[in-house]
């Protein structure tokens, strides 16, 4: 007999209703959401510090280049890197090339590309770390410098020397004076924000910009000061023509320090390297 009541009615409802997820059941999934979220999060990050490296691959390589032709040049036509008059120069060229090739570019790429997927808190802690170290590269190579002119000048007033080797007497030595007392502000003036409450550390605040700028444009100075200091010791270098025979076979020279000599060339080369370097640098952000 057909029945004529609802099927509900006229049979077993076996439809599962929905259980209400408990708290802690509704707990578990919150977390594996927050879980998953994070894992994607990292998996981005990652891939965006993976980028950031292969973006600043070719400053970096350039960087290897100027210092691998720096060391030829230094122990090969300058004597070398040291502490007696025939190496300080050494000493001050590496100190000022470490100052400005890498702690100054360190410090600047690790915001224009950061490579290790580091927060903004340990960006600015290793920012602030390789301010200290330029000062400190910096306070070496002007040591290094000013006891060098010291040891050469009393050779030249021996008459020893033909090339003036006195203090400040040349654009490059004004121009790194004037980037060093620049660096020093900006170092103070950094480290005084650090000090300060966490919201001015931000880039977007007036004092951020200016920082960052004055920053770009400490580097790029310290960039063209290096690159007059090649020119600075090329001049003093090829102004010995007539006793360059004497000076190459004292130093093992093959082909000695002449205007077409190997090691003249070095010199000249590397001014090219420092322009592609902070070329490449910058490329990093805009890229």
């Amino acid at each position: 007999m057909a029945s004529f009541l609802p099927a509900s009615d006229s049979a077993a409802d076996t439809t599962a209703i929905p259980a209400v997820p408990s708290a802690a059941t509704e707990k578990l999934i919150v977390e594996s959401n927050a879980s998953a979220g994070a894992g994607t999060a990292a998996a981005a990050a990652a891939r965006g510090a993976g980028a950031n490296f292969v973006r600043a691959l070719p400053a970096r390589g350039l960087t290897v280049a100027f210092f691998a032709i720096l060391f030829v040049w230094l122990y090969g036509a300058e004597g070398g890197v040291g502490t007696d008059q025939s190496s300080l120069f050494g000493l001050h060229a590496l100190l000022m090339s470490l100052f400005t090739f890498i702690v100054l570019q360190e410090s600047v790429l690790c915001f224009f590309a950061p490579s290790f997927g580091l927060s903004r808190r340990a960006r600015v802690a290793f920012h602030a770390v390789a301010g200290v170290a330029a000062a400190g590269c910096l306070a070496g190579g002007l040591a290094a410098v000013a006891r060098y002119k010291d040891l050469t000048t009393e050779e030249v007033n021996d008459g020893e020397w033909l090339f003036p080797y006195f203090h400040l007497f040349s654009p490059h030595a004004w121009a790194g004076v004037a980037l060093g007392s620049v660096f020093a502000v900006q170092l103070v003036f950094g480290l005084l924000r650090l000090a300060g409450p966490a919201t001015a550390l931000t880039a977007a605040t007036a004092a951020g910009r200016s920082h960052a700028l004055v920053g770009a444009a400490v580097y790029i100075g310290a960039a063209a000061v290096c690159a007059m200091g090649f020119q600075d010791m090329q001049s003093s270098d090829l102004a010995w023509l007539d006793i360059n025979a004497n000076m190459s076979a004292a130093m093992g020279m093959d082909d000695g320090y002449m205007q077409d000599s190997s090691y003249s060339v070095y010199a000249a080369v590397s001014p090219i390297l420092i322009f592609l370097i902070v070329l490449s640098v910058f490329f990093t952000k805009a890229l």
